[in-house]
């Protein structure tokens, strides 16, 4: 099957563009999001959807004037509407005193939903691969994670914000661009392992396919669809738990000890993001000691 025939399975399997959508590509001009838009070009035709364009100059690395104007005459030459960002990102992070990635990704999704609010865009396109959904079940492995962390990156989320090359490795995202000669930039950083994400990228990905399974990123992504139903259908039970038992912030603590260990983790999780107006989840370390003080009656 081509690459992109594999790019048609995955939206028609996940539903993620419909006749008529006006698809936003997020084109950071590396080889994913090229090959992205070259391939949702080839495609929009036959499933009657458009395409555009967003980039965000991040204004952090000497090249990225340089990216910006390889962005810009990517989509001219092809006809493609292309919105550009100039923004400061290491200001915005030490303004709001988090890390320039963690900047860099509100800026980027601000814009985008600044873009979709106001040029009547239905799909968001983001480039994320399986190697991204390996590395990134690996990085949350690393740091501790629930069923949650195991399930990498989704097809779509909040129904609007698609990745649809995420059923192509990087091996055949960079096969792709290089068989057509579709040009694209490098970003330098992503080869500089003092940063997490890159060491596993970088060493340990490699180790363990060269050395465990050749086929890993393959074998995890089976996996994840696997951790990905079972935890929709513990979101489901924890749900209609907290419905039942919690009213106004209060929980029924003799109806919730009743509850499966897993669901009553759900539903403290729920009630900390539903009460406490942050984003951020309640660590494993605190669900386990509200968890103690619910089994023993405190």
């Amino acid at each position: 099957m081509s690459v992109v025939d594999k790019v048609k399975k995955t939206i028609r399997e996940y539903n993620l563009i419909e006749n008529g959508d006006r698809v936003l590509c997020a084109l950071s001009g590396g080889s994913d999001s090229v090959a992205m838009l070259h391939i949702l070009m080839r495609l929009s035709e036959e499933l009657n959807f458009t395409v555009s364009a967003a980039h965000v100059n991040h204004n952090i690395r000497a090249e990225a004037n340089d990216d910006e104007s390889f962005v810009v005459g990517l989509c001219e030459k092809n006809g493609i509407e292309c919105f550009v960002k100039n923004a400061d990102v290491p200001a915005y992070a030490a303004e709001h005193k988090i890390s320039s990635e963690l900047a860099g990704r509100k800026i980027r999704y601000d814009f985008f939903e600044e873009l979709r609010n106001g040029k009547n865009i239905n799909k968001i396109a983001t480039a994320h691969n399986k190697n991204d959904s390996a590395e990134s079940v690996l990085l949350h492995l690393t740091r501790g994670c629930g069923i949650d962390g195991m399930c990498g990156i989704s097809p779509k989320r909040d129904g609007y914000i698609i990745r649809p090359i995420i059923g192509l490795t990087k091996c055949e995202v960079e096969e792709f661009c290089k068989e057509n000669n579709y040009r694209f930039v490098v970003d330098k950083t992503n080869f500089e392992a003092e940063y997490t994400r890159n060491k596993i990228r970088l060493h340990l990905l490699p180790l363990i396919e060269n050395e465990l399974n050749p086929s890993f990123v393959d074998t995890l992504t089976e996996n994840t669809q696997i951790f990905a139903e079972s935890a929709d259908f513990i979101d489901r039970c924890t749900k209609q738990a907290y419905e039942r038992l919690t009213v106004s912030g209060t929980a029924d603590i003799v109806g919730l000890s009743g509850e499966h260990e897993i669901i009553i983790k759900g539903v403290i999780g729920l009630m900390y993001r539903n009460f406490s107006n942050r984003h951020e989840k309640l660590s494993v370390k605190h669900i386990n000691d509200v968890l103690g003080m619910i089994k023993s009656g405190a």
